[in-house]
């Protein structure tokens, strides 16, 4: 009897050490918009039964500004306050396994970011940003030719990226931009170091027939540079305006591609968490955060 009780305590110590595991794996994901469970458990890496277990739900769909539970053991979603460090210690990571789940990943981070915590979240990450780069439909006019143009630093280029539209982003879209005065400017080519978002920013501002100046600087310096010029800045997405930041070193910009009705919109840039060269998408929400160059 004995043996028996022993083993019945030990059982019920693991037991209630799997629950606590369970209840640290999680984390509270706010739906942006109308969706389904399937779209969400993509999201992080786990399944649909997963996240209705967790929820204590049945049904497939999820309404817009829902707060649910998700598992945060392969993907975690930033939240304000939190850094890689953070993230890491939380996860019993080093700061260069986290950084190798990641590749390119910055340290400044952003809330709603999505960091990887373990393999199966890298290749999930991994997998979503290949999809969302591949082919891209533009929507303004699949009848309109490439911009050709000389640069004192480069050969003829011909300004014709490939973009993406994502097949889950079931949200009107603004299709035509709203165009300013003096919204495009005579420069001298694209003088921006190749591969970086200034560069690509600068290609498909040119390719939209809004052109910026050839001597803006780092991203962080385009704001300013801008409004000298005679553009209007603002804090208001638009179709076709550079979006930009001054967080990080440099900043960073890119470019509207979308505006969706609450608010967010879907941008096309380049060197985004280090993809030099290469020209990825995602859907920003926190307009307020960012200057828009009309």
């Amino acid at each position: 009897m004995l043996k028996k009780s022993i083993t019945v305590t030990f059982a019920s110590i693991a037991a209630i050490t799997g629950l606590n595991t369970l209840a640290h794996a999680q984390q509270t994901h706010i739906v942006k918009e109308k969706t389904n469970v399937e779209a969400v458990a993509q999201q992080f890496s786990t399944t649909a039964d997963e996240i209705k277990k967790l929820n204590h739900i049945g049904n497939d769909e999820v309404e817009k500004d829902v707060s649910i539970v998700v598992p945060d053991k392969d993907i975690v979603e930033v939240k304000s306050g939190d850094t890689l460090n953070k993230i890491a210690k939380a996860h019993h990571l080093t700061l260069d396994e986290l950084y190798a789940f990641n590749p390119g990943v910055k340290p400044l981070i952003h809330p709603g970011d999505l960091i990887a915590v373990s393999d199966k979240g890298s290749a999930t990450l991994e997998s979503h940003l290949i999809s969302d780069s591949s082919v891209y439909a533009t929507p303004y006019s699949s009848e309109t030719a490439p911009l050709s143009y000389n640069s004192a630093e480069t050969t003829p280029y011909v300004a014709s990226p490939s973009y993406v539209t994502s097949s889950n982003d079931n949200t009107e879209t603004i299709s035509a931009p709203v165009y300013y005065n003096n919204s495009a400017l005579n420069n001298q080519g694209n003088h921006y170091y190749f591969g970086n978002c200034t560069y690509y920013a600068f290609d498909r501002r040119q390719q939209l027939g809004r052109s910026v100046g050839s001597y803006w600087g780092n991203a962080n310096n385009w704001a300013s540079s801008a409004r000298n010029a005679g553009l209007v800045v603002d804090h208001r997405p638009e179709v076709g305006a550079v979006f930009q930041t001054s967080a990080g070193y440099y900043g960073h910009v890119g470019i509207v591609e979308r505006v969706n009705n609450d608010g967010s919109f879907y941008v096309s840039e380049m060197n985004w968490n280090g993809h030099f060269n290469d020209v990825t998408n995602r859907t920003i929400y926190n307009s307020s955060s960012y200057n828009f160059i009309h």
